[in-house]
Order: structure tokens, then sequence, then C-alpha cells
């Protein structure tokens, strides 16, 4: 365990995840300012992606400028080969000043320490906590890919016509599928190279035609928009920074987001009333992981918008959790971050002193 938290990739890496924690609580807040302060549904979504972008990016660079410093300590710390001299006699043994030096060397120490087993049983956690969320990921991709694939047939002709028409008016460019299936209940868009519109059987059945035309419109707008990458790239910032509560909040935040901007886009082609209708017709059931569905959202606050009336925004009702939340982050940050702050000064004594006692031999 010693030889595993001391690699200095290792303690970079732990380190890392530790300032994340004050460094992801910043950029929440940040994000919940900026978000409480905008109103246009495009504009909170790029601030939501912004943010999640910049949670992953701080990490990675905390890590390459700790690992950058550690190489360059090592390098500067490596022994340089001295002529030998003959070494003076021993002080006796029972002198109380070296007695003294030697229990005052030992008792420095900063106030508060990070354990290296705690740093060690921590890095092994995330490693857990990442193999996790990635194989639940990777499940969500193997669901949508068997349902894009195995369950589904092209859908009729009269719907093809009308998703052509819809991507025409909609300005989307690139050719997309337009499947049906009988193992799912609600419209869903999987692939980005090649991406899938697929209709549940049981929603051609049921809906009218107006309806069903504003649910294709949504789900090409997601293709417009190019939201399966993001949603993928999401789904990487959750596994890999799982831990902290901003990011499920930001990303759960981003989803939401993304929803209303489709809204938009679908509402300026095809009929309010209609479209909303269609939402609320639609059963709210579990979809693919990977899979991006008309449903996804807050359902009531989104007819209410689509309606025109007065938009309850869930950011500003439930704008305490994610305070609270960042709070207790920030909690937990602040001793950490002190006991990194306090290590590095131990550390500097406890050569300085070496070097001192060298250089008198």
């Amino acid at each position: 365990m010693a030889d595993f938290i001391q690699h200095p990739v290792i303690q970079a890496l732990a380190w890392a995840l530790v300032h994340f924690v004050w460094q992801g609580t910043a950029i929440g807040l940040a994000a919940f300012v900026a978000l409480r302060a905008t109103r246009p549904a495009s504009a909170r979504y790029a601030i939501g992606v912004g943010a999640l972008a910049l949670m992953l990016a701080a990490p990675v660079a905390t890590f390459l400028l700790l690992s950058h410093s550690a190489s360059a300590t090592a390098n500067h710390s490596r022994p340089v080969a001295l002529p030998v001299t003959p070494a003076p006699a021993p002080a006796p043994a029972s002198s109380p000043n070296s007695a003294g030096d030697g229990s005052a060397v030992a008792s420095t120490s900063a106030p508060l320490q990070v354990s290296p087993q705690v740093l060690a049983i921590a890095v092994i956690g995330w490693f857990g906590g990442v193999a996790f969320f990635s194989l639940r990921l990777f499940g969500g991709w193997l669901v949508a890919r068997r349902v894009a694939r195995r369950t589904v047939q092209p859908a009729a002709d009269r719907i093809q016509v009308v998703a052509r028409d819809l991507a025409a008016r909609l300005r989307v460019r690139r050719p997309v599928r337009i499947l049906e299936s009988a193992a799912i209940a609600i419209p869903v868009m999987v692939g980005w190279l090649k991406p899938a519109i697929i209709l549940p059987v049981a929603a051609l059945v049921s809906l009218t035609p107006s309806q069903l035309e504003a649910l294709i419109a949504h789900e090409l707008a997601h293709v417009r928009r190019h939201d399966y990458l993001v949603n993928v790239l999401q789904s990487v910032a959750e596994a890999v920074l799982f831990y902290h509560p901003a990011v499920w909040w930001l990303s759960r935040h981003v989803r939401a987001e993304r929803e209303l901007c489709c809204d938009d886009l679908a509402v300026g082609i095809c009929d309010r009333l209609v479209y909303a209708t269609a939402l609320t017709d639609l059963a709210t059931l579990a979809t693919p992981r990977l899979a991006l569905a008309a449903t996804d959202g807050h359902l009531l606050n989104r007819v209410r918008r689509i309606l025109g009336q007065t938009e309850e925004r869930a950011s500003v009702r439930a704008g305490v959790m994610p305070v609270l939340a960042l709070a207790l982050a920030a909690a937990v940050a602040v001793p950490a971050t002190l006991a990194s702050g306090n290590a590095s000064p131990k550390n500097s004594a406890l050569r300085d002193r070496r070097r001192g006692s060298s250089a008198r031999f």
C-alpha cells in the first residue's frame, strides 16, 4: 500500500481528485449564479455544457501540473557525487543537544494531515467507482445498439415522407433513418454517425398524424443540434467525476435544458397545442442510457412552457438543494486543501534539516 501511494503518478492523481472537490464547487456555484441570471434555454444549455467541460478539464490540468512539479522536484533533489573526506569523531551518544534535535524533528507536524493510507483508499475507491459507472454506460450503449439493430424495421412510407419534409424544414442535412419497434414505448433517437429515430408501434397506432409529426420534429431537433454526442460526453463526465454532487446536479440541468431547446425548434414548425398533447399522451418510461427521448426533462414544466404559461424554472424552485450540496462539498474541501498546503512546508523543512546535517559532515 505504501509503495502504491508513494508513486508520483498516484500521488498526483490523488491530489488532483482532492483538489477537484473545491474546484468543482467553485465551478458549480459560478454556473448556478449564471443560470439564475439567464432566461433563454439555449443560453442556459450553453452555460451548463461549458461548466461541465470546465469540470472535466480542471482535474486533468491539476494532474498534469502536479506531475510536472513532482518530476521537477525529483530532478532537483537528485544526489550529486562529492569528494569523500574523513569523518570527524562522533559526538557522545548521551549528548542532550543531539537528543533534543531528534525529538524536535520527530515532533514537527502540520496541524492537519492526510494519511497516505487514506489517499490510497480514496484512489482505489475512485477507480472502483469509475469502473462501475463505465460498465453502466457501456451497458446502456449495448441496450441502445440492440434496440436500434435487432428489434426494428423501417417505418411506413407515409412516415418516411413526413420525416423527410420535417428534416428539410429544420435544415437537417444528415441522412436519418426512421424506424419502428414494438420493444419501446416512446420515440427515441440513437446514434451519432448514423442517427436513427425509432418510433414505438403503439404510438403509431394511438397518436394522431399531427401529434406524431410533432414528436418526429422533436427527435430531428436532437439530430440537428448533435445532442447525442454531447450526451455521451456528459455521461463520461458523470462516470469520471461521480463523487462530486455538483456534477450530477449540473448534468441533470443540462438534460432538462436540452429538451427545452428541442421543444423550441419543434414548436417553430408545429402547432403548440398539438405538440403539448402529444407529450402528455406519452407514457414516461425508462429508456436506454444513451438514447434521447421526447419525454426527458420535467414534463409538466415543458408543457406549461410550450403553451405559453409562466415557466416554473426548476433551477429556481430546487435551488436550495444544489447550494446545500455544494456547501457540503466545500466543507470537505477546506480541510483537505489545508492539509495539502501544510504537507509541503513540512517536507521542505525536513529536507532542509537533512541537507544541513549532511553539510556538517
